[in-house]
């Protein structure tokens, strides 16, 4: 199902830093921590900041999604936040309307947002989200 969207991302406010990440859906949590235990695991990823965009941010959010729907029968099991460079939002990319929410990060240069170890660790603390995608 598509959305249509009017204004910028920074109108919808969907900048998880003012809003706060949806961190689980409150119906699925249990079954995603029951089925982390069965398999082995000891703490559920219940949201992940995707640092990259372009073709290899949108597989793996399509990944995610996929895997969730396909064990929880939900898509949003796992809640994907991504970055977004102004450049980024300005062409309406892809991997932005994709995910559940979105980090505004500096553009220019991938020096300055998705190749910047700093800001991405920066940014998954502020957003406090589960694990990091870096690509």
């Amino acid at each position: 199902m598509k959305v249509s969207r009017s204004g910028s991302f920074g109108e919808l406010g969907s900048n998880p830093l003012k809003m706060g990440v949806p961190k689980r859906i409150p119906s699925l949590s249990g079954q995603l921590e029951s089925k982390v235990f069965d398999l082995g695991g000891i703490k559920p990823i219940h949201s992940v900041l995707v640092a990259n965009n372009g073709m290899a941010a949108v597989k793996f959010i399509r990944s995610v999604q996929d895997w969730a729907y396909k064990f929880f029968g939900h898509e949003h099991a796992v809640a994907i936040v991504a970055m977004a460079t102004p450049e980024d939002m300005q062409v309406d990319a892809e991997h932005i309307k994709m995910a559940d929410q979105f980090v505004e990060v500096p553009g220019g240069s991938n020096n300055n947002n998705y190749a910047n170890v700093r800001l991405i660790v920066q940014t998954a603390e502020k957003a406090n989200v589960d694990a990091v995608w870096p690509g």
